[in-house]
């Protein structure tokens, strides 16, 4: 920015407007920045060298041959090279990094270094990681500076990914077991066996209402719950319980250590 004419102090927003780059597209930054009162002439220029493509190396190469007597920007320079030869040290594949002229971020305190991570086979996801370095942030609560990087992680954006890339079955529930209420007159018994259960780790519910096994069979299924248990009155005598697997239809009838091994 400071190369192609903008004012330091209108950096930040110049930045702020820029990270809109993968939602409203260069036409889209181009007219926000021209609203914004900013020279046409300079946010050419700017719009111009950032929409550079090529390799890291042929990048670097570039800004460096063209801008590397700016100061600010050499010193950026050694420190990318830095950051990458660190990350090839540590095995990381010089392949899955890409230098990104037109990568901003619309925080304010960062104070080197910025980086993403996508996949470049799910465009729409958007960044799933994202963060840099600051190394006055902690110091603005603190008695000392205290350098440090940060990371932010988009779980929703990693699941939505997952999801796409079949890595994760999806399903509306995160309830493995539904434990079925008979009758009224046994709802103590299967709140005692969810109890049991989520003591050891299963996510669990109980129906709650003593309605017809069909509708809770039914709800579990629009659920994707995987397993249902019936706990009736053949069960309450003989200390067993009735274990459906939604997804083959098998019934059969277990002991709690059985049950147990069987959901998991």
């Amino acid at each position: 920015m400071e190369v192609c004419g903008f004012c330091k102090t209108d950096e930040i927003a110049v930045c702020r407007i820029i990270d809109k780059l993968d939602k409203i597209g260069e036409e889209g930054v181009r007219a926000e920045l021209l609203e914004n009162q900013f020279d046409a002439s300079n946010v050419n220029n700017l719009l111009e060298t950032i929409s550079k493509s090529g390799t890291t190396d042929e990048l670097i190469e570039y800004i460096s041959g063209n801008y590397g007597d700016n100061e600010r920007i050499r010193v950026g320079i050694d420190e990318l090279r830095e950051v990458m030869a660190a990350a090839v040290g540590f095995g990381v594949d010089i392949n899955s990094m890409q230098f990104d002229l037109s990568l901003s971020r619309g925080l304010d305190y960062y104070t080197g270094t910025i980086f993403e991570s996508v996949i470049p086979e799910q465009p729409h996801i958007g960044s799933l990681t994202g963060g840099g370095r600051y190394d006055e942030l902690i110091g603005l609560f603190s008695k000392n500076p205290i350098p440090a990087v940060g990371i932010t992680i988009g779980l929703d954006r990693i699941i939505a990914a997952l999801s796409d890339a079949g890595k994760i079955q999806s399903r509306k529930s995160p309830t493995r077991v539904l434990v079925t209420i008979f009758d009224s007159k046994f709802a103590a018994q299967s709140i005692e066996l969810t109890r049991k259960l989520r003591d050891r780790g299963i996510s669990c519910e109980v129906y709650l209402e003593s309605k017809k096994i069909g509708k809770q069979f039914a709800y579990a299924d629009s659920q994707g719950i995987p397993f249902v248990v019936i706990i009736g009155e053949k069960e309450i005598e003989r200390s067993t319980y009735s274990l459906k697997n939604m997804k083959s239809g098998d019934q059969t009838e277990v002991n709690f250590d059985e049950l147990i091994a069987g959901v998991q």
